[in-house]
């Protein structure tokens, strides 16, 4: 970023009622950002007729003549330099005679990400949709990529080194991030008196659900032995009363926050034990790991999960198995509550 102007548009795809948290970062405050919302409310009509489409859904959402209109009026304002794509998806919104000057970041492998998606999603309207982007998205990225000419950043050195050889990319073009974030370090203030872990996102998406489920199920009765109804687990984001049900009934003690404000979970990172990230579908890099190392956050994930991840506060497991992420916990939880306040 050093001696370079910033200027960032956001795409949300996300409904018109949706209402996430706008709130920036202190840190990149100061760069000029513009969301552009999809007006094109998401109902069943329009997913039925995305199945009869030969781009993969995704695909078409980012490409609606609204993004591209935004798009292109934020290239002429602005004449970059340079303009960094995230995802694939995201070409789609940009003009191919722009595409000279993109530099492209994937930040996973979007058919392993795809096919995760089929089997943990629990809706089979929704595994349709994942099933037919799973038949397309081979075809789909082999023509953009294909034509694409610029340089290409990839998040972990597993999905660099798929997509060089699953589509011959020339090693040259193809870079791998240093994933470091523009955060400051938080103090930490653990709570002692009722100790508690973090669990940063949202159960509405389906990995997220899976990963507290598995918590639930597999982690939690193994925990507790150990530490005797000591912790309980604050998970944060969008959830659902139907999903909060279902997860509750299995007997690990969850603090629902919903959706809050960027200083409200900073006070979170600082208070917890550690962040935890059972994580054990899916694909990439999961950027809310790397927001807690690069805040001083003792970090603790499944094997999968730590991907990309180079932090001496990272606790990895040795496998995805539920015994050895309650070693690896069990450690950093014995670790964090026996320092002096």
């Amino acid at each position: 970023m050093a001696g370079h102007d910033l200027h960032v548009l956001a795409l949300n795809n996300e409904s018109t009622t949706a209402k996430g948290n706008k709130e920036l970062p202190i840190e990149i405050a100061a760069i000029r950002y513009q969301e552009v919302k999809n007006t094109t409310v998401r109902n069943p009509l329009i997913e039925l007729l995305n199945l009869f489409t030969t781009a993969p859904r995704f695909a078409r959402i980012f490409s609606t003549l609204e993004f591209r209109h935004a798009v292109d009026v934020a290239v002429e304002a602005v004449n970059p330099d340079e303009v960094i794509a995230e995802s694939v998806w995201a070409l789609g919104a940009i003009q191919r005679n722009e595409w000279h000057r993109v530099h492209l970041v994937i930040h996973d492998v979007t058919y392993q990400l795809l096919k995760s998606s089929m089997i943990g999603e629990r809706s089979w309207i929704r595994k349709l949709f994942h099933w037919r982007d799973l038949r397309r998205c081979e075809a789909f990225e082999t023509s953009v990529l294909q034509n694409f000419p610029g340089r290409i950043t990839f998040l972990t050195k597993e999905d660099r080194d798929y997509y060089q050889r699953r589509f011959n990319l020339t090693p040259a073009r193809c870079l791998l991030a240093s994933n470091k974030l523009m955060m400051g370090k938080l103090d930490r203030h653990v709570q002692r008196s009722s100790p508690f872990l973090l669990f940063p996102g949202s159960v509405e998406f389906h990995q997220n659900f899976t990963a507290v489920k598995w918590m639930a199920e597999m982690v939690w009765p193994l925990l507790d032995e150990r530490f005797r109804g000591l912790l309980t687990i604050a998970v944060t984001g969008r959830a659902s009363e139907t999903n909060r049900r279902q997860l509750e009934v299995l007997g690990m003690p969850v603090k629902w926050t919903d959706e809050i404000p960027y200083e409200q979970l900073n006070e979170l990172y600082r208070s917890c034990v550690c962040l935890v990230s059972p994580i054990i579908s899916g694909t990439g890099i999961k950027v809310k790991n790397l927001e807690a190392v690069t805040k001083g956050i003792p970090l603790v994930t499944t094997h999968l999960s730590a991907r990309g991840i180079d932090s001496p506060l990272l606790y990895r497991a040795v496998d995805d198995s539920a015994e050895a992420f309650v070693a690896v916990l069990g450690a950093c939880i014995k670790h964090e509550l026996g320092r002096r306040p």
